[in-house]
């Protein structure tokens, strides 16, 4: 468009500095035209046909004059547009550049998580290790037996059981006092019975 408007007003321009020329050069001419004309009505009709003439120059110069004002109309508009086209590109690269940050914060944050979710379940496989490893201890170590309770009563018809493993450690204290007494009369009495005269008889045969 502005190209067009360009060359409309250069050729309106040439057109208009041509007659310009060519009225200059040919000023006598016309001039000797106009009068050597015969009657009233014959000069009348040569200076009808030179305000034609005129007017037509003037047509030529008002062509221009728009052809011109075309020119920088057009002009601003290709000026605006090219400013129009530098301020988008301008915008479209700091949004560009603002989605690179973002895109490149998002590769972080993704990273990072990546990284978090990693050693949680690394933390998770060692708990759980450790968690069998205790166990497989504990199952595999001998669990020591409680001792007899030292004190503490439960009666009979409550629990047989509890009863008798409370009355262990007695019977084992007064088992001991009397072990000594019962050892020396099952010893004396084994030595009457291996001198009776049936022992005697039966080692005889």
């Amino acid at each position: 468009m502005k190209d067009a408007a360009d060359k409309d007003a250069a050729a309106a321009r040439a057109a208009l500095a041509q007659r310009a020329v060519d009225a200059y050069t040919g000023m006598g001419s016309d001039l000797d035209v106009l009068l050597g004309a015969q009657s009233f009505s014959e000069f009348s009709d040569r200076l009808e046909f030179m305000g034609a003439i005129a007017q037509s120059d003037s047509d030529l110069a008002a062509q221009a004059d728009a052809a011109g004002q075309r020119a920088a109309w057009a002009a601003q508009q290709y000026a605006h547009a090219v400013s129009d086209a530098q301020t988008h590109l301008t915008e479209m690269t700091s949004e560009r550049q603002q989605i690179q940050s973002n895109l490149a914060e998002q590769q972080t944050l993704a990273a990072n998580l990546s990284a978090q979710w990693q050693a949680a379940i690394a933390a998770q496989q060692r708990a759980a290790a450790a968690a069998a490893a205790q166990e497989r201890a504990s199952v595999s170590a001998p669990v020591p037996a409680d001792p007899p309770p030292t004190g503490g009563y439960v009666p009979l018809t409550q629990d047989p059981a509890q009863w008798a493993y409370h009355l262990v450690l007695p019977w084992i204290t007064l088992a001991a006092l009397y072990v000594g007494f019962y050892s020396r009369v099952l010893r004396s009495n084994m030595l009457d019975v291996m001198n009776e005269d049936y022992v005697r008889t039966a080692r005889a045969k």
